[in-house]
């Protein structure tokens, strides 16, 4: 089968490492894969030397973004009409309206797979209808959450199906938690979406509470001096440490050793960061980002892992107070939280992502899934 991923390749993120991998993965299972970068093309994960990396460079003068989008559009569909996919996948909702403006028989089949917020407020106004109009056109949809999946009606449901993430963490790594030092950690794109404004200003209300405990948090992105401003206005410059982005090995081997994982993101897809950190052992808490009630896909709240209210400082100090004061509950969550991941075990997740893409719809893939 010939399969085109379109992807916006920005570096270290959640959404570029899994539509990476996934591209590897079915590279390996024998598809002819090809991965088109219509933007940024900075990838930061290995891409297999079998999976066909094709760079879409602009080449427009004008800074008017629809000059823009017309050109990503023209490069989109003059790479497509050459490959003739039998299908297109997509992670960025930019890519699926363009592909979806094309004729069928240039891309055959468009899976489109949520990777945030449907709710978010980008998708209000003129984005909204074009988010409308674009969905008649997308064959199937992926979706990370039931919530996310839910959020939709029913002719949009009827057209879906739940594939989580993989856990990408090598063996050597899952079940090594020693929590031997006394420092708190927190992973991602240092982004509005994140929150650590919010992370930060928690770890102060407690810091004087744990004196010898620390902040690191590692990432880069926009917000960085903002963050340390805050960082520094709080008088926590040898408390919280932000420390950029490093190779993935390199930070599973560090997170062993830290006493818990903070996830304070105003919403998500299916946080990356959070499912490595329960499959090393970490004891984490989460807030109850959007899609509301998404997280507790992957958290019961008090068994595997802690859930507080999105936004709310008070709360989120609260629980790492109780957390950091109870020994025996972090032993409890971090057992909990490795038999949980499991579920994420990566051949099981790219068999149904083979499985479903091999299929036409949702009920030929289910039809064949209970014969």
């Amino acid at each position: 089968m010939r399969i085109a991923f379109c992807a916006y390749l920005h570096g270290f993120g959640g959404a570029e490492r899994q539509i990476i991998t996934l591209a590897n993965e079915m590279s390996k299972r024998g598809h002819s894969v090809y991965l088109l970068s219509l933007a940024a093309h900075n990838p930061s994960y290995q891409i297999e030397p079998k999976v066909n990396y094709i760079k879409l460079i602009e080449n427009y003068r004008s800074k008017s973004k629809l000059s823009k989008i017309l050109q990503r559009y023209l490069l989109l569909r003059k790479e497509l009409i050459r490959i003739v996919p039998d299908v297109t996948i997509h992670f960025w909702f930019q890519s699926a309206y363009l592909t979806s403006l094309m004729r069928k028989k240039v891309y055959k089949r468009l899976i489109y797979s949520e990777r945030g917020d449907p709710g978010d407020k980008e998708y209000s106004g003129l984005m909204y209808l074009i988010r409308k109009l674009t969905f008649l056109k997308v064959d199937s949809f992926i979706f990370q959450s039931y919530a996310a999946m839910k959020y939709f009606p029913i002719r949009i449901q009827n057209r879906s199906i739940v594939i989580n993430n993989a856990v990408l963490i090598k063996k050597q790594f899952i079940n090594t938690w020693i929590g031997d030092q006394k420092i708190l950690v927190s992973v991602g794109r240092l982004s509005p979406q994140k929150n650590f404004n919010l992370l930060i200003q928690a770890f102060n209300t407690i810091s004087n509470d744990f004196p010898d405990y620390n902040l690191h948090i590692y990432g880069e992105g926009e917000l960085q001096q903002k963050l340390q401003a805050l960082i520094n206005s709080l008088g926590l410059q040898r408390r919280v440490y932000l420390l950029g982005a490093i190779e993935t090995d390199k930070l599973h081997s560090r997170l062993k050793h830290y006493k818990m994982f903070i996830l304070p993101s105003d919403y998500e897809g299916m946080p990356n960061s959070l499912i490595e950190a329960m499959a090393i052992g970490l004891p984490c808490i989460s807030t109850n980002y959007h899609p509301l009630d998404a997280v507790r896909d992957i958290i019961v709240n008090g068994e595997n892992g802690i859930i507080t209210r999105a936004g709310n400082i008070d709360d989120l100090a609260n629980a790492i107070k109780e957390l950091l004061a109870d020994k025996v509950k972090q032993e409890t969550i971090s057992k909990n939280a490795i038999r949980k991941v499991r579920e994420f075990d990566y051949v099981c997740v790219y068999d149904k992502w083979e499985s479903f893409i091999n299929f036409d719809n949702k009920l030929d893939y289910f039809n064949h899934k209970y014969e």
